[in-house]
């Protein structure tokens, strides 16, 4: 897209104008997925990436500036959005490692296994007790039922900055109330790999 045509799609998409936006979602959502898959390795999150980035920019359309690169913002944006899902995802492969080696399949598992997993079982429950309601909330629907953040959104009726702000708090505030079994996973960690 030249600089002009650029200008006055933009200007168009601020006014509202949904034929303009679905014309800038065609020219850029195909290489937006395809630059997202690059970070993610999954078609399907990359899509739901790109989509919930041309989401945000027509809730945000009054903001855009006609002057600016769109196709920079909305690269920038897929990119921003990816590395946040892979952060995310570390942090999720982490505690399902945890969870992994506690409760590892052995035909009879030792004292000192059974009573960390007993332990965790215990602290991890006193620490979700201990969490804000919609933040512990947030939290089992992720962690516990498998959903994904937009759905989280939708189910709670809440927008999905307020499920990304949640989950955060909530991980930071578990991180710190489990830190021992973190030290004790780093302590294992040539038996649990």
């Amino acid at each position: 897209m030249r600089g002009e045509i650029n200008s006055n799609l933009i200007v168009r998409i601020k006014e509202g104008d949904a034929k303009s936006f679905e014309v800038l979602f065609n020219t850029f959502y195909p290489p937006l997925c395809a630059y997202a898959n690059k970070f993610v390795h999954d078609p399907a999150e990359a899509e739901e990436i790109a989509q919930d980035v041309f989401f945000r920019l027509w809730k945000s359309r009054m903001q855009l500036d006609e002057d600016d690169s769109v196709k920079g913002y909305l690269f920038t944006s897929v990119r921003n959005k990816c590395l946040h899902f892979l952060e995310h995802r570390k942090v999720k492969d982490k505690y399902a490692a945890i969870l992994h080696y506690v409760y590892k399949q052995s035909d009879e598992p030792s004292v000192h296994e059974s009573l960390v997993a007993s332990e965790l079982e215990d602290d991890l429950d006193k620490a979700l007790k201990q969490l804000p309601t919609q933040c512990r909330r947030v939290f089992e629907l992720n962690r516990l039922e498998g959903l994904k953040y937009s759905e989280i959104a939708t189910h709670l009726n809440i927008s999905q900055k307020t499920v990304e702000t949640q989950m955060s708090r909530a991980l930071q505030k578990l991180r710190v109330q489990l830190k021992d079994y973190m030290l004790l996973m780093i302590l294992a960690k040539t038996d649990f790999f």
